[in-house]
Order: C-alpha cells, then structure tokens, then sequence
C-alpha cells in the first residue's frame, strides 16, 4: 500500500498484479479506480520516486507517471 497524502488516497498493489486507487474515510473505502498493471502475480510494495510509479514482479517491471 502507498499513500498518497496530498491527496488522501492509496494505491495497492493486488496479488494477481492490478493497482487499485483507493480513497478512504472513517467508515469506508471507496475504489477510485484499477488497472492490470503486470502479466503475473507480484508480493512487492509499489514505490513512488520523483512522481513516478514503479512495481514489479519476477519477470517484468512497470512505471507509471502520476
């Protein structure tokens, strides 16, 4: 999970290699969004550096512009 705090939402990283963007309250979370972003099942953190999004799994590794 990634928070985006400027923004008061989250990015997860399913198992089965989907993002999800996640906004949340006190009583519920709302999803914002998903995408399949790998071909394959990945356990890795997602990670922003200079905004930029990047996860991977085993065999291939995306990036994605925030």
């Amino acid at each position: 999970m990634l928070l985006l705090s400027r923004t008061g939402q989250m990015i997860v990283t399913t198992e089965a290699g989907q993002l999800v963007l996640l906004r949340g309250n006190v009583n519920q979370l709302e999803e914002q969004g998903r995408i399949d972003a790998l071909s394959d099942n990945t356990w890795n953190h997602p990670i922003v550096v200079d905004g930029r999004l990047f996860i991977r799994n085993g065999c291939e590794a995306v990036c994605y512009e925030l």
